[in-house]
């Protein structure tokens, strides 16, 4: 025997359908999960769900929070710490702990702030670091620290920390990964760096040549094929200090290293010009007027 089947209308879509129930008002889940985004549930509807977790595993608060998603209005003071919050790139877990809020209720927020989602926010636990760190390492980076020096200071894995400084690097160009820092990085090379912004040079640090992933130079001079090799007195063994050669294996390795870098350089069409550390500390004028002059030579047509 055929059950007969009565005709509606969707209480969402207005179209017409037919279902062997009387009772039915939506022709989907669809529909009915449309329906009931953004509106409160009936007190009955809740009575229901509390009864239903009668000896379930619910704590008292998680009973009580039942329902108020859709009725929980928030603040223009707290709507702003969420957004300072979320702009500085905390994960989840601290922000609704900071205002605090339910789950349901934060999640409802975050989606009318953000559509889209934030590309820029972190992802790590809550028990692997404090949002207060988070704050002091965008702190550092901004001061031009180096991310293993951070990492040094904040007793952070500095893995963790380039992980940190990348992700909101994406959205402030302020925060960057820096190898080394003003602080903390030789002489020699802070020399140079601070000669090339002082000239208002377009720079790449820790330079990596494509495919070469082994080997880093110290600067490129951007729109050239110019790649500088800051290079110490006593680590690449200069022959001015040590006309002899090399006094041990160490600047024995590092003549290898630089020749072999240099060569590779070469082949891919780049010029490698050295800057020694005693030409940095005697005469840094003739070393920023030789540069210049390497700059306009090198420059990609």
């Amino acid at each position: 025997m055929l059950t007969s089947m009565a005709q509606h209308i969707c209480k969402q879509c207005k179209n017409l359908f037919k279902h062997k129930s009387t009772k039915r008002i939506f022709c989907s889940k669809e529909c009915f999960h449309k329906f009931r985004v953004g509106k409160a549930q009936s007190e009955v509807c809740i009575e229901k769900r509390r009864r239903t977790m009668i000896g379930r595993t619910y704590s008292a608060e998680r009973r009580a929070n039942i329902g108020i998603a859709g009725l929980r209005v928030l603040s223009d003071s707290e709507l702003t710490k969420m957004k300072e919050l979320l702009e500085l790139g905390m994960p989840d877990c601290f922000v609704q702990k900071a205002l605090p809020l339910n789950t349901r209720v934060y999640k409802r927020y975050k989606q009318q702030l953000y559509p889209n989602g934030i590309p820029w926010q972190c992802k790590w636990l809550e028990r692997d670091i404090e949002p207060e760190i988070v704050v002091e390492i965008v702190r550092m980076a901004k001061n031009r620290m180096a991310y293993r020096t951070i990492a040094s200071q904040t007793k952070i894995y500095h893995k963790t920390v380039k992980l940190i400084l990348t992700n909101l690097g994406k959205r402030d160009k302020d925060i960057q990964c820096l190898s080394t820092d003003d602080g903390v990085a030789s002489m020699p090379e802070g020399a140079v760096r601070d000669l090339l912004r002082s000239n208002n040079i377009e720079h790449t640090q820790e330079f990596k040549l494509p495919d070469r992933r082994k080997y880093r130079f110290d600067f490129h001079i951007k729109g050239t094929n110019l790649l500088l090799e800051v290079q110490g007195d006593y680590w690449h063994c200069s022959s001015r200090k040590y006309p002899n050669g090399p006094i041990n294996t160490v600047q024995t390795a590092s003549i290898k290293r630089d020749l072999v870098k240099k060569e590779l350089a070469n082949n891919l069409g780049y010029v490698v010009i050295p800057i020694w550390e005693h030409d940095i500390v005697n005469n840094i004028q003739n070393v920023e007027k030789t540069l210049k002059e390497w700059i306009k030579k090198c420059k990609i047509q």
